[in-house]
């Protein structure tokens, strides 16, 4: 397992501190071994702002929400997306996630609609029938694989949702080409803040395979749908029907990219969120007992609808506590257009690459956008307390132009 250099760094003026790393390569190794788990140890031993290494490029890591919120939210105008997002442009195109600017608001106010409170609870009967046939497919004993469960129930939920459910075969296409793309993301990444340029063919073809295929499978879709007459009551039916200001639809390529863009994070981040949550509950019976409680309460023995959801609040505040120990998405990426404002007590003003890990900064006390004394007996910050979201606040990477298109309001 990797480790942070416990050699004093050496603090250039203008640069936090950080650890030393390799000649040439910089902290590339560390990185490449273990991201996360190397981010969380930089986090605890320099504080705040942490300057890394990879290779030639260097990055700034943000652990403090104070930081993170200058950067998303106060001070946004003058920060773009990493170079890092170059690798899932490869797959997802020019999507709600990886564009920017005025295209990226156009998209955003064109997609809106679809993603309105009634529409997203329309597809709640969708979501409950394919967890319905999950669970009857377990048997009483025996040993799952929850998150292969958990990837395939989602990955049916969201082809129903965007396709219909004619085009289950075409989505089981989707989803394992994904595999391929989204296994080597985090390679990709780094490759990305290392080089301008992509890798070529020769060396990812089983990548670019999965890519074409994805290419061919969407357009298909897209095409027999525009020449079809027949109303359908999906997402992809909404976002062929939406108009510009100036009455226009969007092209066959926008489609594209949105479609998978909504694949993407409909399918796999949702699966991932749930495994950690249903680990976590596991290794806490006295939790998984009240929460077994408020669905009896609540539900008997029928299936939740969206009436439920104020009422499952027990439910709502194990999921949040799960998400915030292991967040599907743990870092995000940034670079500075200009010389930044100052952040935390390092006065770095030259920064350009900035990393913000979500995941070190859950498991440090001072981090956390919970306060500790708002918790009776919390105790630490890595604990599985979901009492904790009594008293939420909303976190600084939940804020600022993010993918969120819809969310339950009370």
């Amino acid at each position: 397992m990797a480790t942070v250099s416990a050699t004093a760094p050496k603090v250039l003026p203008g640069r936090p501190p950080g650890p030393k790393g390799r000649f040439l390569l910089g902290n590339l190794v560390e990185v490449s071994r273990d991201w996360l788990g190397f981010y969380q140890r930089c986090a605890e031993e320099y504080g705040d702002v942490v300057c890394i290494r990879l290779a030639h490029v260097p990055v700034y890591l943000l652990v403090h929400p104070r930081d993170i919120e200058t950067v998303l939210v106060t001070n946004a105008g003058n920060f773009t997306k990493s170079a890092d997002y170059r690798a899932l442009a490869r797959v997802l195109g020019q999507g709600l996630l990886t564009s920017e600017g005025e295209f990226w608001k156009r998209q955003r106010s064109l997609i809106q609609p679809a993603f309105h409170r009634q529409n997203i609870l329309a597809y709640a009967a969708v979501m409950t029938q394919a967890t319905g046939r999950m669970l009857d497919s377990w048997k009483e004993k025996g040993e799952r694989n929850i998150h292969e469960d958990l990837m395939r129930v989602t990955l049916e939920i969201v082809a129903q949702c965007l396709y219909g459910a004619e085009v289950t075969d075409a989505a089981e296409r989707v989803g394992k080409a994904m595999e391929v793309v989204t296994g080597r993301f985090i390679v990709n990444a780094s490759l990305a803040m290392l080089f301008r340029f992509d890798i070529p063919v020769l060396f990812a073809r089983r990548e670019w395979r999965a890519i074409r295929e994805l290419n061919e499978i969407i357009g298909s879709i897209i095409q027999e749908r525009r020449s079809s007459n027949q109303p359908r009551e999906d997402l992809l039916d909404m976002l062929l029907r939406v108009r510009d200001a100036d009455g226009n639809p969007m092209s066959d390529e926008q489609l594209r990219d949105e479609v998978m863009t909504l694949f993407l994070a409909g399918h796999e981040t949702t699966a991932i969120a749930l495994s950690w949550a249903c680990y976590l509950i596991a290794q806490n019976p006295d939790i998984e007992t009240k929460l077994a409680a408020e669905l009896q309460a609540v539900l008997g023995e029928r299936a939740p609808t969206p009436e439920d959801l104020p009422r499952l609040r027990y439910t709502e505040m194990v999921l949040k506590e799960a998400m915030r120990l292991y967040p599907a998405v743990w870092g995000i990426g940034r670079r500075a257009v200009e010389e930044s404002a100052s952040l935390g007590d390092t006065g770095c003003r030259r920064a350009r690459i900035f990393s913000f890990c979500s995941g070190a900064r859950s498991a440090i006390p001072d981090f956390s956008p919970i306060r500790n004394d708002l918790i009776p007996n919390a105790g630490g910050m890595t604990r599985f307390a979901q009492e904790r979201f009594r008293a939420s606040r909303i976190s600084p990477l939940e804020a600022g132009h993010g993918f969120v298109l819809a969310q339950r309001s009370r």
